[in-house]
């Protein structure tokens, strides 16, 4: 005689089931890069062969490498320690640094009361919002000083990390990259929303994305905000 299916078991099945293919799905989108920002660099080091500069070349492929093994390790587990996330992104920075020449500076701050070494970050998550300031903020802009500052902070329970550039701002990059933005968007940003929700239905942390349109004391565009909120885990 067959005995029927307990309903409170059944539901556990069903949520162990539906939280193992949320991690499956954390762990694809977790692995996705973005393919222009790899064809970008390797296309640099070319220039640099190209234009008999072995030095930077060499410096190039050095920082190239060290970011790899750097993403390959972060990508390996759900979370990483913010240190180990910022090691990365300086990486990163350094490469775009170096690709162009150094046409902007970067400003990366710690709140004191923020423990880097403690404190848990899905890997790489901010990185192509730091990408989209980069390329389509700072880079463009031709005259005044083109700045980066990257603040992490605390604040009760939530950790916070703004990304800020003093660039063209948003419409203006969208109309010189309408085409481009799509395709970098369906890379980088959104499968960084993507991650964000999958990180809140599996860990519940709160996390979220606020982007805000800098302007000056005139209404004159004067760069992007971006902001990460989350949860601080236990």
């Amino acid at each position: 005689m067959k005995t029927k299916p307990d309903y409170q078991q059944a539901k556990q099945q069903l949520s162990d089931t539906n939280r193992r293919i949320a991690e499956a799905k954390l762990l694809s989108l977790r692995m996705q890069m973005n393919p222009h920002f790899v064809f970008n660099s390797l296309n640099a080091i070319n220039n640099f062969v190209l234009q008999n500069d072995s030095e930077q070349a060499s410096r190039y492929l050095t920082v190239f490498a060290t970011l790899m093994r750097q993403i390959l390790a972060n990508t390996q587990t759900d979370w990483v320690s913010l240190h180990d996330e910022l090691i990365a992104l300086r990486s990163y920075i350094e490469l775009e640094q170096l690709r162009c020449d150094g046409h902007f500076d970067v400003d990366v701050q710690i709140d004191a009361a923020l423990n880097a070494y403690t404190v848990q970050v899905p890997p790489l998550l901010i990185q192509p919002y730091v990408e989209n300031a980069i390329r389509r903020g700072l880079l463009p802009q031709l005259n005044g000083h083109p700045q980066l500052k990257i603040n992490c902070k605390r604040a009760g329970n939530q950790l916070s990390i703004s990304i800020a550039d003093n660039g063209i701002g948003r419409a203006a990059a969208a109309s010189m990259h309408a085409r481009s933005m799509a395709e970098n968007q369906l890379q980088g940003s959104q499968v960084a929303e993507e991650r964000i929700a999958l990180v809140n239905d599996i860990y519940g942390v709160d996390a979220h994305i606020e982007s805000l349109d800098l302007v000056t004391t005139d209404g004159q565009p004067a760069g992007t905000c971006i902001t990460f909120t989350q949860n601080l885990k236990p």
